[in-house]
């Protein structure tokens, strides 16, 4: 699953709406859990683990592609 399906599947965002500067906490879908399930799924579909201080920086989507990247991950 790409990251885009993931967004949209998790926050009910189009792709053409994601942009990397969206705020997660300002998605009007978005709680700490709905949170906590997406970094699930990110975990899941790209085969990566998040550590505490990782998660909380998950702020953007900007945010989030650098930390994959960080990881290996490439789009």
């Amino acid at each position: 699953m790409k990251l885009e399906e993931v967004i949209k599947e998790s926050f009910s965002l189009s792709p053409e709406n994601q942009k990397d500067e969206i705020k997660f906490t300002e998605l009007e879908d978005w709680d700490s859990l709905a949170h906590m399930f997406f970094v699930t799924k990110i975990e899941e579909n790209f085969n990566v683990n998040f550590d505490g201080e990782e998660i909380a920086n998950i702020k953007t989507i900007s945010d989030l592609k650098k930390i994959l990247t960080s990881k290996g991950v490439t789009f």
